[in-house]
């Protein structure tokens, strides 16, 4: 097609240009399509204000990764009224990962899939599908199996696809709760020579056998280990952190399992993953301390966990109760003065009113059992002085006069409350 290019009229010249760029893409060549349609838009900008010009170039961006760019072309307006735009930028949308909006922009007829190449149809059906799956459109996603799996007996799909194709087909199986079939689509792509599905099969795989009890929690860390750094540097890597940290925490490994969930943070950054979590990580931290578990700890443990992932503590009440526990389970283990410096800055920095006062007799009593009467001394006189407070405070109001007849007996309850404080004991 170069022979004697340079002897055409400009026009015929850009048009092989085009022509080349189809060519290139149809072969599933993005670099090469974009190198050619970028001479063309230099010689005839207006070309870019041409429809098929403008597709032609997104495609060829969406395959090439450069999914940013893509999809800026794909919202151009002048493409808004064709429903092939919105299966690819579905397709792009997903190399984004943004998955809900992939499932909000797929149309439901996909049925101009049947005039592309199998090197376009076949990675673009497969990302089509998974975003069928995980909008649980099995129904769609067994279709677009069957575009892929069309030509096969004529020319075989490459190792990478036939991975792809066999891993959505597990995930469908075991949307439809054909666990065996599912297992027996995903153990051979475990061991197998493309990486990716090697991992997200291996994640996915030991998932599911924990769920059906198949795998327990030692056995399920053997497995996670192994994929831990088979992939490296995105969101597959911080999904099997996340679910390696989890069980660790299940198998009651529990500083390890943090760390792995805080090592999964800054890899899952910008990703649905990352909040989750973070969420999952004060969720798992705050029910160790409150939980029933917590009797059984090891309180050195305990309290390295407490130090070691403050910033997991949560603000308000669930906090106070995290702390609240811990100092409990220090007392039980007569480790008082840890204790009393948990209460102290409880006192300190976190409650007000009937909490703190509350809570300053616990710390009066602890204090006692520490033999330390002066500081004892001082945590009931706090505890008198938010009393006292808060009586002032409730005198001033006059609601129609029932609260300030009210405070005086609140206010002698709490001071009975102190006087029989004074002789706690364990």
């Amino acid at each position: 097609m170069f022979t004697g290019m340079h002897e055409k009229p400009h026009d015929e010249q850009i048009a092989d240009l085009i022509q080349l760029a189809q060519m290139h893409i149809a072969n599933g060549r993005g670099a090469e399509a974009l190198g050619f349609l970028r001479f063309a838009s230099q010689e005839q900008p207006e070309l870019q204000q041409n429809p098929s010009f403008l597709a032609l170039r997104a495609v060829s961006k969406a395959f090439d990764g450069k999914l940013e760019t893509a999809l800026k072309d794909l919202s151009s307006p002048i493409l808004e009224e064709f429903n092939e735009t919105k299966i690819w930028k579905a397709y792009v949308l997903a190399g984004l990962g943004d998955w809900a909006q992939a499932t909000e922009t797929l149309p439901s007829d996909l049925s101009i899939l049947d005039n592309y190449t199998p090197e376009i149809l076949n990675r673009l059906s497969l990302v089509l599908a998974e975003i069928a799956l995980r909008d649980g459109n099995i129904e769609m996603a067994q279709e677009l199996f069957k575009l892929v799996e069309r030509d096969k007996a004529e020319d075989d799909l490459n190792k990478a696809i036939d991975a792809q194709l066999q891993y959505l087909k597990g995930e469908a199986a075991r949307q439809q709760g054909k666990a065996e079939e599912t297992i027996k689509l995903w153990e051979p792509l475990t061991s197998g020579v493309d990486d990716l599905y090697r991992v997200k099969t291996g994640l996915s795989l030991t998932r599911l056998l924990i769920q059906d009890k198949k795998l327990n929690p030692k056995q399920a860390i053997d497995r996670l280990e192994r994929l831990r750094y088979a992939w490296r540097g995105d969101e597959l890597e911080a999904q099997v952190n996340y679910w390696l940290g989890r069980t660790y925490f299940e198998a009651g490994e529990t500083i390890k399992g943090l760390k792995i969930l805080r090592d999964a943070i800054p890899i899952a950054a910008g990703t649905p993953l990352a909040p989750r979590v973070a969420q999952d990580m004060t969720q798992l931290y705050t029910n160790y301390f409150t939980g029933p578990g917590l009797a059984k700890e090891n309180p050195m443990d305990a309290m390295a966990l407490y130090e070691e992932f403050r910033e997991l503590l949560p603000a308000g009440d669930p906090g106070n109760q995290v702390m609240k526990a811990l100092a409990e389970r220090l007392v039980d283990a007569d480790m008082l003065a840890r204790a009393a410096g948990l209460l102290q800055y409880q006192i300190d920095h976190r409650l007000k009113g009937d909490e703190a006062a509350r809570t300053s007799v616990r710390l009066a009593a602890i204090y006692l059992l520490d033999k330390n009467p002066d500081k004892a001394l001082r945590a009931l006189e706090k505890s008198v002085s938010v009393l006292r407070s808060l009586r002032r405070r409730l005198l001033r109001m006059n609601v129609s006069g029932r609260l300030n007849c009210c405070a005086p007996v609140r206010y002698r309850k709490e001071n009975a409350l102190i006087r029989r404080s004074a002789c706690w004991r364990r």
